[in-house]
């Protein structure tokens, strides 16, 4: 390999990774939060993460960004799913579809928001609620 294209390397892994099509992505995570359930002593740490995935191609030639949320209560994946597709699309402080799971017997939904302009310079905030009650914020 010549002295050029060792330099070129990190460029093209760099660009390949930025710029990768179908899964690849960057991913945010949010800062677990402690929650006690009504009449519990026990606390729970619920924690999210937040994947954009990079652009594939719609057969119509469109890009496609697609937002998957996962959250988790003590280590345990209880919520997993796309909250939107088109994300670049959609204006700020729109509401993304909710997700719902379940965790040693309690409902647990998210109601996710998107705040700012683009992609890059926006955030989500995603409320977790266990039993209709909130019991977190997450913010990626």
């Amino acid at each position: 390999m010549t002295r050029r294209q060792w330099y070129m390397l990190p460029v093209a892994l760099l660009a390949g990774g930025c710029f990768g099509v179908g899964g690849a992505g960057i991913t945010d995570v949010s800062p677990a939060q402690t929650y006690r359930p009504p009449g519990s002593q026990d606390t729970w740490q619920i924690a999210g993460s937040l994947e954009t995935a990079l652009p594939s191609e719609t057969a119509g030639g469109e890009d496609d960004y697609v937002k998957t949320l996962s959250v988790s209560i003590n280590g345990e994946q209880v919520i997993h799913g796309a909250i939107c597709s088109f994300c670049q699309d959609w204006p700020s402080d729109s509401k993304y579809a909710p997700l719902t799971g379940r965790y040693k017997d309690h409902a647990v939904h998210t109601d996710c928001f998107f705040k700012g302009e683009g992609l890059v310079s926006s955030t989500t905030e995603c409320a977790v609620f266990v039993d209709n009650e909130q019991a977190a914020k997450l913010t990626f």
